[in-house]
């Protein structure tokens, strides 16, 4: 079984797509992207959320509150979205297992799962 991202949503984009994003400052800026990935063989997806922010944004955070953990962040120095989708696409989609919850658990290094304090 292998991961797929079937859709990006980025609600601080008019039409809610990567692409529709345009940062006031394009050295300067965080933005809120929400992964929706599965299985390859399955049309089921959970969340993951990741933060995409700059040096100068992380810089500015850091220093109004003097640290910030770094989960769920990807730093880049310029909004680029094919170039973010691309590098998620490679780091997610070569993930495989034989089981769901293993393939989320390895996501969930690199981006915060919906379910990962879940308990049931």
């Amino acid at each position: 079984m292998k991961a797929k991202i079937k859709n990006i949503l980025v609600p601080d984009s008019p039409d809610y797509t990567p692409q529709g994003y345009k940062p006031e400052e394009a050295d300067n800026f965080s933005v809120f992207w929400q992964l929706l990935i599965g299985s390859a063989e399955s049309n089921a997806s959970e969340s993951f959320n990741i933060e995409i922010c700059t040096p100068q944004w992380l810089s500015q955070k850091v220093g109004s509150g003097g640290m910030i953990s770094g989960h769920g962040y990807i730093i880049v120095s310029e909004y680029d979205p094919q170039k973010i989708i691309n590098y998620l696409k490679i780091r997610i989609e070569n993930i495989s297992s034989p089981a769901w919850d293993e393939i989320a658990q390895k996501i969930s290094r690199i981006a915060l799962w919906e379910f990962a304090d879940y308990n049931s």
